[in-house]
């Protein structure tokens, strides 16, 4: 597949770098790579600087979709323990920057906690104050201290077989950048999962 040329967002492709990484110039002038399946899913379609210029308010909800339990799932990109991430006056977690958008400043030594217990979600309204301890109790007196693992974890990107190929793809000696082409992610999720950082559940006992 042949993307040059065509436009994604404030992106035009100007050329393959290799098979799924393309190099693209965005309308502001800066040249940038980047992955195939960022641009055809819309996850990519500006310059970081564009990005970071728009209101904060637009940033957030061009990331968010409400669920039918009135979470507000973060779509953009997730931290290891499934926290929205954009950065925005040295915060760097959206539930934390909707909190203080919409409720108020944060105390120090004190954690946004999630009634819900839905990492993703950044609905102020499931939103307390709080120390880790406070949730944890929160979690418990609900009944839903075990969580979801695995694809199905929100935001698995990947299906468990492919998890696997990967954990044996490293195993085998498959470079990082080659299995991040042939599953469309970025290397470093490659590497987390090699490490046992995602998936850990997959991994042998002892490893």
């Amino acid at each position: 597949m042949n993307l040059t040329g065509q436009r994604f967002g404030r992106w035009t492709v100007t050329g393959i770098i290799r098979v799924g990484l393309w190099e693209c110039i965005c309308d502001c002038g800066r040249v940038s790579q980047v992955y195939q399946g960022n641009l055809r899913s819309g996850k990519s379609r500006q310059c970081r600087s564009c990005y970071d210029a728009r209101p904060i308010e637009d940033r957030l909800w061009s990331n968010i979709v409400i669920d039918e339990n009135g979470c507000w799932l973060w779509i953009g990109g997730i931290s290891e323990q499934g926290y929205g991430k954009i950065t925005f006056q040295g915060e760097r977690y959206a539930h934390r920057i909707i909190w203080l958008l919409y409720r108020g400043t944060i105390p120090d030594e004190l954690c946004v906690c999630h009634h819900c217990d839905n990492p993703p979600c950044c609905n102020p309204l499931h939103l307390f104050i709080g120390t880790d301890a406070d949730n944890l109790k929160d979690m418990r007196e609900k009944g839903r201290w075990n969580l979801p693992v695995g694809e199905d974890a929100f935001p698995a990107k990947l299906k468990e077989s492919e998890a696997r190929a990967i954990i044996q793809g490293r195993a085998d000696g498959i470079p990082v950048n080659a299995l991040a082409t042939r599953f469309q992610v970025c290397p470093s999720t490659i590497s987390k999962i090699a490490l046992s950082r995602r998936w850990k559940h997959l991994q042998p006992a002892g490893s």
